[in-house]
């Protein structure tokens, strides 16, 4: 009991001594300016974006003022003249304990300057956030403690072993250079103080931490006990220099247990975290991959949710659509749902785990034209893998291929997203939409919060409902989570939780140019429709009457700006819901950020041209990855910019934001190679051109109205050839854009 007292005594004497530091009240003034002007650059952004940006700055820069402040209090000892232990005869570790324990109630509590800030500036922009400044202040805690901790005992184990000031400051300094420059670690890593998780740490407004909780709750819960053993072992260490004296049995064998706890601690946390980063990256692809070898028949599907665990029974009948004998069957599942059971012709059958796909062994080999009845038993929760939702950046601003599908699934104990395409639940590798002749979904929900849904509902108790849906299935099946939902003219709008003024501003704008778009398209367009935020979506997905919001935080420098580029979204994301498109799988990913290097034009005018990238290894991929190119699509991209133009001159009234496109476009339609070229945008760029020239609003009305006739969603795909043939029929025939002779990969 005597010892605890000395250490609570220590402990407010230290607290006392750190308030009359001059340097403490530097560090306070320099936190409030740096969060000050943090907040005013970044104001555009949203809060959760904000407190990110905030967080990463603080605990950068406050490494060295921590070892301004921390060091002297350690430090001092050395002066006999003003020794503690002499003139208090405490026992030496009993001293630094107790100094440690003060200085980490003082820091923590200044830990709340940069919310203070944060919470002013906030106020000021927008008073309706208000509501939700204890959810940052909650964020901001949960980022900031735990480092700061961290930071405070690296500087105060630097103070115990070489007790001079001015080389600890120098050391930290050092360190957070280096870190900085990334010379100490040339890719951001998860174990750098700046760590790659707070670097490109995404806070969703509709999942908050979400995805990133098991990440970061190990990688937090490391940085706490490495800080805390590191400090124990420093005080056990600098305890044994002789001019201390020796340190009472009790007081060591006190260090030894802290000690021992921190080294425990830092091996399962360090477990834990290396076990959160294996299964958020990418695994390993199939050996041997099926994609569009298996035509699926039919398809019937029933299971139920319960928290963040799904249970599925799948039955399917599939005829092998390919040339060749398949020995086995190859089907996507995410990660983190596990097969129970399989039976082909009703015959049990082998299975295993390969990459983001299951690989079932056929009793017999399926002969071309072939057909299989599958049966499948499956439940786990799925993963969404860190590449989908935040690419991975080095300190460096290095940029690696990226092998980024759409978010399509996303479950865990409140919140809940699953699309048509998603990989919860299991299908054969295709290039198509996940549709089938004759297809039901059964699937048992909880019943707790706001849901926007495209099923009907077939039965209901107090605790869940049961929805169906059959034949031609929408994108989106069902979004729930703790919504705020807001009424617009009829339309209802599901927002996050953490949404903003600016959420429901661009809600109403996605709305009312997807309203304008249908009755565009069909004049007696009488429809209401859902709008709902999706948890980490990146683009506008529209389902029917259903349209889902992306998680997007874009700068515009006006209005109109904002306005031509959600156009873009919706056209895009509405041509993709209505005709049928053809689509790719690669393994070879896309390139970040490259250039494109051309020698100079020999005497025919050719030039030879190599696109090369900087990037570096994908940490988060590092084994590459199956992925869908539709979105290279460059005739849907010309058609889907048209329409973005025609929109936005209807919205806005104004043609100043097109004029600037049409423009653009026109110089790459001339061929004219830069350094950032792309053979797919120099063919959208001729595409669009030849619309321009050839088509007026209301012929490319028809023209799409005949698209949508010919080609519905579920049937082969429009090729260029079968577009063209169409596009003859008119006044002014529509001519292929011619390719760009001096464009020659490598």
């Amino acid at each position: 009991m005597m010892t605890y007292r000395l250490l609570f005594h220590t402990a407010i004497t230290e607290i006392r001594l750190t308030l009359r530091n001059p340097g403490f009240w530097l560090f306070l003034l320099f936190t409030a300016v740096l969060t000050s002007a943090v907040c005013l650059s970044t104001l555009a952004s949203s809060p959760l974006v904000l407190i990110i940006e905030i967080t990463n700055n603080v605990l950068f820069f406050q490494f060295p003022l921590l070892a301004i402040v921390i060091s002297p209090a350690v430090t001092r000892h050395r002066s006999l003249s003003r020794e503690w232990v002499w003139a208090t005869r405490l026992d030496y570790p009993v001293l630094l304990i107790g100094q440690f324990i003060g200085l980490t109630v003082v820091f923590f509590i200044a830990s709340l300057l940069p919310l203070l800030m944060m919470s002013f500036w906030i106020m000021l922009k927008d008073i309706t956030w208000v509501i939700n400044l204890p959810a940052l202040w909650a964020f901001g805690l949960i980022f900031i403690l735990p480092v700061t901790f961290l930071e405070m005992c690296v500087a105060f184990s630097f103070a115990c072993w070489f007790r001079n000031t001015v080389l600890v400051i120098g050391l930290v300094t050092a360190l957070d250079v280096l870190l900085w420059l990334g010379i100490f670690m040339p890719d951001a890593s998860l174990l750098t103080p700046l760590n790659h998780t707070l670097l490109t740490l995404h806070l969703d407004s509709v999942a908050g931490l979400g995805a990133e909780k098991p990440i970061l709750a190990s990688l937090l819960l490391f940085y706490v006990f490495l800080g805390a053993g590191g400090v124990m072992a420093s005080i056990g260490g600098s305890s044994q220099v002789p001019s201390y004296g020796e340190s009472q049995p009790t007081h060591k064998s006190f260090v030894m247990l802290g000690m021992f706890v921190g080294c425990a601690g830092i091996f399962l946390t360090f477990w834990l975290y290396t076990l959160s980063v294996k299964q958020s990256i990418v695994p390993p692809p199939p050996l041997s991959s099926q994609i569009d070898v298996w035509g699926v028949e039919s398809a019937f599907h029933n299971g139920s949710i319960s928290g963040a665990e799904i249970s599925l029974q799948s039955e399917f009948i599939l005829r092998n659509v390919s040339d060749v004998s398949q020995n086995i069957l190859i089907l996507s599942l995410n990660t983190g749902q596990n097969l129970i059971e399989a039976t082909v012709n009703e015959y049990s059958v082998s299975f295993k785990r390969a990459g983001e796909t299951i690989e079932i062994l056929l009793p017999s080999p399926a002969a071309p034209n072939g057909v299989i009845n599958v049966k499948i038993s499956y439940a786990g929760s799925p993963i969404l893998l860190r590449e989908d939702y935040s690419l991975q950046t080095g300190i460096q601003n290095d940029s690696p291929p990226s092998f980024q599908n759409p978010v399509q699934t996303y479950l865990d104990g409140n919140v809940a997203y699953l699309h048509r395409d998603g990989d919860w639940m299991a299908w054969p590798l295709s290039s198509k939409p996940h549709l089938s002749p004759d297809e039901v979904i059964i699937l048992e929900v909880p019943k707790h919060f706001p849901i926007a849904i495209s099923g009907e509902i077939i039965e209901q108790t107090d605790t869940y409902i049961k929805y169906q849906w059959k034949e031609k299935l929408p994108q989106i099946l069902l979004a729930t989570a703790p919504y705020q939902t807001v009424e617009q003219s009829g339309n209802m709008v599901f927002l996050g939780r953490y949404s903003d003024k600016k959420s429901l501003d661009n809600a109403q704008t996605i709305l009312a140019l997807a309203e304008t778009l249908d009755k565009k398209i069909n004049p007696s367009f009488s429809q209401r429709y859902t709008a709902v935020a999706l948890p980490y979506v990146q683009e506008v997905v529209m389902s029917n009457s259903i349209i889902g919001l992306p998680n997007k935080d874009s700068y515009f420098p006006d209005d109109n700006s904002r306005i031509y580029d959600f156009a873009k979204s919706v056209t895009y994301a509405w041509l993709i819901d209505r005709i049928s498109w053809p689509g790719e799988i690669t393994s070879n990913g896309y390139l970040r950020g490259s250039e494109t290097i051309c020698d100079m034009p020999d005497e025919t005018g050719h030039q030879k041209c190599e696109t090369i990238s900087p990037g570096k290894h994908n940490l988060q991929a590092p084994y590459g990855r199956l992925v869908n190119k539709t979105s290279h699509n460059p005739l849907l991209n010309a058609i889907s910019a048209v329409l973005a133009w025609q929109l936005a001159e209807e919205i806005t009234g104004s043609d100043a934001l097109t004029q600037r496109e049409y423009e653009k476009w026109a110089v790459l339609a001339e061929c004219d190679i830069s350094a950032f070229s792309s053979p797919d945008k120099y063919q959208t760029a001729g595409w669009i051109m030849s619309f321009h020239d050839a088509l007026d609003k209301s012929e490319m009305v028809k023209l799409i109205q005949v698209l949508m006739e010919k080609y519905p969603i579920g049937s082969p795909p429009i090729t260029e050839d079968e577009f063209l043939q169409i596009a003859r029929n008119y006044e002014n025939a529509i001519e292929p854009p011619l390719p760009c002779e001096t464009f020659i990969r490598k």
